[in-house]
């Protein structure tokens, strides 16, 4: 936590002597956020507000050598008809001068999903404003973006900390590996109003929380259509070709044996019978993880050939499944395929363009997997 926290204090100081300062830098003075929440107003009577931000600022002081360390976190909150005069007034009430270059999570609120004008007008003022970096994570909750940015881990006192971390390399092949940030995000928006937003939710008690970055939220129209599930959110990794790190729960000979993804792969074509087909080809190498299945006799080709097959097999139902809940279910083209017809199917894209909302649901999908085992053996 201290070198994390040590070189965010050296960017903010480089950054201030790039912009022209000139002396030494206070960083008393400066007050940088870490983690950026938005919500939808709730309160009672909401007049002009409409947003609700909330900054996590690292509070810190000096050790005996005169290197800055980290003490606790300060949360900043505001109201305001708009992000920009929301993060004005937070700033206007911190005694600091909030600087937005070195935040690296901003979190959404569900109710701020659901409503697609403000939802629209976030992510604007987001992509708008300079301090901010594009390739800030981006992650949506069930409750409130303030429970997420306000929430203190016993690993991690920040969300904004504990995010970049979970992402790492040493750390991908922990838990779900999908993620996005500002600039992809607005890059999904713009080419149909669709996009899939990782999901952070902080459990526990008060004094005891715990982050945890499993499932997704589904972007339809600018707006929430839906939340899937860890599993469901691979089912649509799988397809986006890269699952790296994941690890699948095969039923084989009547146990459960994990194997964990050491990569994956994807190309996705389209065709018409009748009506418009997609069709992904997934090719995944994994290693059978944390146990040997079998015995001496667990390199027999045979039982390694049908271990492929249990694998490919449950890796085509995950594809399926999602691409069910998406399609039948929130018609919802998460997946940016109107996007790849315009880019590699241009007579296909003018047909189906002016109807894709339909063409999407109706669209016929199939999944083809190659799985491939490459050894077995314990997690390093």
């Amino acid at each position: 936590m201290k070198s994390r926290f040590a070189a965010v204090v050296s960017a903010v100081a480089a950054c201030a002597l790039l912009q022209g300062c000139s002396g030494k830098i206070n960083l008393e003075q400066r007050g940088f956020a870490v983690g950026l929440g938005i919500d939808k107003y709730a309160g009672e009577k909401s007049g002009d507000n409409n947003f609700t931000v909330t900054l996590a600022l690292p509070v810190y002081g000096e050790s005996s050598g005169g290197d800055a360390i980290e003490k606790s976190k300060m949360l900043k909150t505001a109201d305001s008809g708009t992000v920009a005069g929301a993060l004005r007034a937070a700033d206007f009430k911190s005694s600091q001068k909030i600087f937005l270059g070195q935040t690296r999570l901003l979190a959404l609120g569900r109710d701020l999903l659901a409503d697609r004008e403000l939802f629209r007008q976030a992510i604007g003022a987001a992509e708008r404003n300079d301090e901010i970096s594009k390739r800030m994570y981006v992650m949506a909750t069930k409750g409130s973006a303030a429970d997420i940015i306000g929430a203190e881990s016993e690993s991690e006192p920040m969300a904004g900390f504990y995010v970049p971390a979970y992402y790492s390399k040493e750390h991908r092949a922990v838990g779900m590996t999908f993620k996005t940030d500002l600039e992809s995000l607005v890059s999904d928006l713009r080419a149909g109003g669709n996009a899939l937003l990782p999901e952070i939710e902080a459990s526990g008690t008060e004094k005891a929380k715990e982050f945890e970055i499993n499932g997704s939220a589904v972007i339809r129209d600018y707006a929430l259509a839906g939340f899937l599930s860890g599993v469901e959110t691979r089912g649509f990794e799988w397809v986006k070709g890269d699952c790296r790190g994941e690890v699948v729960s095969i039923d084989f000979d009547g146990e459960c044996v994990p194997v964990r993804v050491e990569k994956s792969s994807a190309k996705v074509t389209f065709g018409e019978d009748g009506k418009l087909n997609c069709r992904a080809a997934v090719a995944v190498c994994g290693t059978v993880a944390e146990r040997k299945f079998g015995d001496s006799s667990s390199s027999d080709s045979g039982k390694t050939a049908r271990l492929e097959a249990e694998f490919a097999a449950a890796v085509r139902r995950e594809i399926l499944a999602t691409a069910d809940i998406l399609q039948r279910e929130m018609g919802a083209d998460a997946y940016q395929f109107l996007n790849e017809l315009h880019k590699n199917e241009r007579e296909l894209y003018a047909k189906y363009a002016p109807n894709w909302g339909e063409a999407f649901r109706e669209m016929g999908f199939e999944a083809e997997v190659k799985a491939v085992i490459s050894g077995s053996g314990a997690i390093d």
